[in-house]
């Protein structure tokens, strides 16, 4: 009776993880790895975790680290912002810079006619937070 458990089991395993496929046809670093490397990794900075450093009079970063995703090259990265309130005025929601295999930061461009309201507790106080996924290879 086990033994033919563990048989179904070796049996049927392949079938159910197989059936999801990722395939990149293009990144960054114009350079593929082989189709099962590639790996979809996604997280986020998390409401009332999310540490902002301010960049200049107007404008609020934050940097994610990519180093448990194990990228071999920079993958291709999208973001979204998740915001308590008063998200309509802010801009560069979704602005990737300084990408790398490591990680990358996300830059939030405040209020145009008052900027001296996105400060790093502004966007602390109302739990800013990133929202991001990678898609990558790591072989």
């Amino acid at each position: 009776m086990l033994f033919s458990r563990a048989l179904l089991i070796l049996v049927v395993l392949p079938y159910l993880t197989s059936g999801t496929t990722t395939r990149i046809l293009s990144n960054h670093d114009n350079k593929l790895g082989p189709e099962p490397c590639a790996v979809i990794c996604s997280g986020t900075t998390g409401k009332g975790r999310t540490d902002w450093d301010k960049w200049d009079d107007n404008t609020i970063y934050h940097y994610v680290n990519l180093a448990g995703c194990h990228f071999t090259t920079t993958p291709t990265i999208t973001t979204s912002l998740n915001v308590a309130a008063r998200s309509e005025a802010i801009s560069g929601t979704s602005q990737v810079a300084y990408a790398s295999k490591y990680g990358f930061r996300v830059y939030l461009h405040g209020f145009h006619d008052r900027a001296e309201d996105l400060t790093e507790k502004f966007a602390e106080d109302r739990d800013f937070s990133v929202n991001w996924l990678a898609i990558g290879f790591d072989c």
